[in-house]
């Protein structure tokens, strides 16, 4: 039995914003920026002893709990979720290597997270530039590879940005219809969506123009509502008022450079030792319900 009562799941869906810093007095690593509250720390305890919990460690553990808000019915079944799309998908226990992905498609740069850099309310902050690729031009597992590559670059950041998550600036300046991917694009989206703990709080879009609502009527079809509520148009010059421009990319304003061969190199990414990064496997007992 996994010793997680109905009680114990039932905790209040309130957001993670909201905890203060004098709160944070639980330390999972060396690096203060990963201190979590007596409340997380509860939560996270309750989930410890749920088999689905079986060869993942505290911080990776308080990563899935965050992007479901400490809810820990939600979390388990995002945990057992993502162990699924491994085993699928082929992944299971391996790290993608750069030399593993499709260099074309890397050097396009047409999203990425620049590490440690963050919007004004604290939290991570991604790019999106669709009119830098043709999407249809790659396979499923192309565009697969590039996306874990990201997570598990991802896992890097400090837990105060997991527990805020992320907002993305997506330009679509000369973007065109042909840039999407009409084949595949629902099929990598569903490979993606609630199988990872990636907290979207807001998109800011630049450039809107006409392309913009045909857009919302192909995500429609597959996006989650309440993310497309995040979606707002801004103008280049509203940025600053969202993003300070030393955490803002240089192409929009900012003094922030970020390249291909940065992102290849991994500069700014700052390794977690072995123990606190153990890559999570597909193989687990069958967790589908909470004992």
């Amino acid at each position: 039995m996994s010793g997680i009562k109905e009680k114990d799941i039932n905790v209040e869906d309130e957001e993670l914003e909201s905890t203060k810093l004098d709160e944070l007095t639980i330390d999972i690593s060396s690096d203060p920026r990963d201190r979590i509250s007596p409340r997380e720390n509860s939560v996270l305890q309750q989930l410890r002893v749920h088999p689905c919990a079986q060869g993942m460690n505290d911080r990776q553990l308080v990563i899935f709990l965050f992007s479901r808000k400490l809810n820990i019915t939600r979390t388990v079944e995002l945990i057992n979720n993502y162990r699924k799309f491994l085993k699928e998908h082929g992944y299971n226990d391996r790290v993608v290597k750069f030399e593993e992905l499709n260099r074309e498609l890397v050097n396009t740069m047409y999203t990425f997270i620049v590490p440690d850099k963050k919007d004004l309310q604290g939290h991570l902050v991604g790019y999106i530039m669709p009119s830098r690729v043709y999407l249809k031009r790659y396979t499923v597992k192309e565009q697969l590879d590039i996306f874990m590559f990201h997570w598990e670059r991802f896992l890097y950041e400090p837990l105060d940005g997991h527990r805020k998550g992320f907002v993305f600036v997506e330009d679509l300046k000369d973007m065109t219809l042909g840039h999407l991917d009409f084949k595949n694009g629902d099929a990598v989206y569903k490979s993606v969506v609630n199988n990872f703990p990636v907290r979207i709080s807001g998109i800011l879009i630049l450039n809107s123009g006409t392309i913009f609502k045909a857009l919302l009527k192909f995500a429609k079809l597959f996006v989650k509502k309440k993310i497309l509520q995040r979606v707002m148009a801004v103008n280049l010059e509203d940025l600053p008022n969202y993003i300070d421009r030393s955490q803002l990319l240089d192409l929009f304003g900012g003094t922030v450079h970020y390249d291909a061969k940065m992102f290849e190199l991994g500069e700014g990414v700052v390794p977690l030792p072995e123990f606190l990064y153990p890559p999570i496997t597909a193989e687990e007992p069958k967790i589908s319900a909470l004992d």
